[in-house]
């Protein structure tokens, strides 16, 4: 059974505690509080879109398994919140936009029907999920905390150039932040609170592709620099832990309520939208076909990343969905979704690695030991396909 968390009379209390816990609702389109537990810690209580509430558990335990440090999050019920006035279209994009920048108009016509679908599920009681603030943890107590996108406005601020929203140019705005002596810089750190710094966590890149590569296989659509923070700790800078992951396998589409969704609908629907971490913005085209191809480049080129693959295209989901079943009716759609995007996503980048490997080949290109064992065992797969292949013809 999830825990249920109950509003009433602008309070919030845990259902079985009379205890009334701090709270504050937040700004934003959805019903997002951030409330107070009894022990005193911070966390997101927040209503769920579709199956967006159970999203974040899997990627959590996700995280877990493959070594991305992750918010801890757990499914609750919330009872008689009070979900105000329906916006309309145009009401909604202009907050929407207001609140993530620009968006292209079908995104945001897909974004309304799910927060129609959200708004229109008028039941007393509804999904949630409750995700506690890292920040509460031991070793972020005393941390400086900000976003991706504190820094790179403070600095477009400071130098008046926009930085690319890329794995590429974030790494730039970093080192930039940690390194350069200019006033200007000084005034940038001053800024976001931070007096000095000392070094960068020399992994920091590599943090940054596994989680864009997380992203990929997980369908995740809001993996923005608002929800990527970085920390510094005793003057050193690293990557803050993952939270706000709903987002992921097309869950906002699905209902538990619903008695015969068409899942493979949802999951070609999400096929070709790419998510928002890139390792790099190309000139020309940016699609998830070009996503596919920088991280494949980053798995041939780099034996923490192959590892990093190797460990996440392993997951085992029947062990974290016998973690995390709440015995819901609907909830096998739910594994359904999930299990169909994470294997197309995978089939799609292993057809990618495919093609960079007989590249590579071509061109007579030499990989690091480790890469020409990964690539040895794909060419043994392509060889019995071709095979089986010309047996066919």
């Amino acid at each position: 059974m999830r825990d249920t968390y109950i509003y009433q009379n602008h309070k919030i209390r845990r259902a079985g505690h009379f205890r009334v816990l701090k709270h504050k609702k937040l700004d934003g389109i959805h019903q997002n509080y951030l409330i107070q537990t009894p022990n005193g810690e911070n966390a997101y209580l927040k209503v769920a879109e579709g199956c967006r509430d159970y999203g974040e558990v899997v990627v959590k335990a996700i995280c877990d398994r493959v070594g991305i440090p992750c918010a801890k999050c757990k499914l609750v019920s919330m009872q008689n919140f009070p979900q105000g006035n329906k916006l309309n279209f145009e009401t909604f994009s202009l907050k929407y936009h207001g609140q993530y920048g620009k968006q292209p108009h079908g995104k945001l016509i897909k974004m309304y029907k799910e927060y129609e679908t959200y708004f229109q599920s008028k039941l007393s009681t509804q999904h949630g999920v409750i995700s506690y603030d890292f920040q509460s943890d031991e070793k972020f107590k005393d941390a400086k905390v900000f976003s991706l996108k504190m820094l790179t406005e403070v600095q477009k601020e400071t130098y008046g150039a926009e930085v690319e929203k890329s794995i590429h140019g974030y790494m730039g705005a970093i080192k930039s932040f940690v390194f350069e002596p200019s006033y200007e810089m000084r005034l940038v750190r001053r800024n976001l609170g931070v007096k000095s710094v000392c070094s960068l966590e020399s992994k920091m890149e590599n943090d940054f592709i596994k989680i864009a590569l997380l992203g990929y296989m997980t369908a995740q659509t809001d993996d923005t620099d608002d929800n990527i923070c970085l920390a510094v700790i005793d003057g050193w800078v690293c990557l803050a832990p993952l939270f706000d992951n709903g987002a992921c396998f097309g869950l906002g589409d699905l209902s538990l309520s619903e008695q015969n969704p068409d899942i493979d609908a949802i999951a070609d629907s999400v096929k070709d939208i790419p998510n928002a971490l890139w390792v790099k913005k190309h000139k020309q085209a940016n699609s998830i076909a070009t996503q596919r191809c920088d991280l494949v480049k980053a798995i041939l080129g780099n034996t923490e990343i192959l590892d990093f693959y190797n460990q996440l295209r392993n997951v085992d989901f029947e062990e974290i969905f016998a973690q995390i079943d709440k015995g819901e009716d609907g909830f096998e759609n739910v594994k359904q979704l999930i299990q169909k995007v994470f294997v197309a996503r995978r089939t799609e980048l292993e057809n990618e690695i495919t093609r960079q490997i007989r590249l590579q080949q071509a061109y007579g290109m030499e990989p690091n030991e480790k890469c020409i064992k990964f690539q040895e065992e794909k060419l043994k797969d392509l060889s019995v396909q071709d095979d089986e292949a010309e047996a066919g013809d």
